[in-house]
């Protein structure tokens, strides 16, 4: 459960710093602002600066909920691990 809490928990980073860099790339190259779009990008589509932001959030956002689910299958895992090693002992 560790392995999967740890390579969850990397896959997460790893998409929310590509989108991160993304914005980062988008607020430096583009004119125009994000919250009324881009303009004029030099290094990124348009459409994919202007959904780089919402993408970022929603992602945010799921990876916590996923976070907290995964969080509640480790303990419910761990409960489980610790009954049945306590009933085999009594």
């Amino acid at each position: 459960m560790a392995r999967t809490l740890r390579i969850s928990a990397a896959a997460w980073f790893a998409s929310l710093g590509a989108l991160y860099a993304a914005i980062i790339v988008a607020v430096e190259t583009c004119g125009g602002n994000m919250l009324y779009g881009y303009q004029n990008c030099a290094i990124l589509p348009e459409g994919f600066a202007n959904l780089s932001l919402p993408a970022f959030l929603l992602a945010s956002a799921a990876g916590a909920v996923y976070g907290v689910g995964v969080l509640v299958l480790a303990m419910v895992l761990e409960w489980r691990h610790r009954r049945i090693a306590r009933d085999t002992v009594a």
